[in-house]
């Protein structure tokens, strides 16, 4: 995605948080404080090349969790650490 179009759905999200603030309730001004901590964060989300899908990221939440749960006991992180990294390798 293009920086001109970045700058654009940046200046459309702070666009929209302006009638927000103005408001006497106070949801509206917390999300008006949520956008402008993470207002960056949520542009960059709108980048179709930086989406992940939730279930990938499920999946890989799953076989960690049962790697962890089959290496009960081990006392070494790093040991575990090598598991998780080598569970992801393909197939020989």
């Amino acid at each position: 995605m293009g920086l001109q179009k970045l700058r654009q759905r940046r200046k459309i999200l702070y666009q929209r948080e302006i009638p927000a603030s103005w408001s006497r309730l106070k949801p509206f001004h917390q999300s008006v404080k949520m956008i402008e901590r993470h207002g960056d964060s949520i542009v960059s989300y709108c980048n179709s090349s930086n989406k992940v899908s939730p279930g990938l990221v499920e999946g890989i939440n799953i076989k960690v969790c049962v790697i962890q749960r089959r290496a009960y006991g081990i006392k070494d992180r790093e040991y575990l650490k090598l598991k998780i990294l080598s569970s992801f390798l393909p197939e020989l």
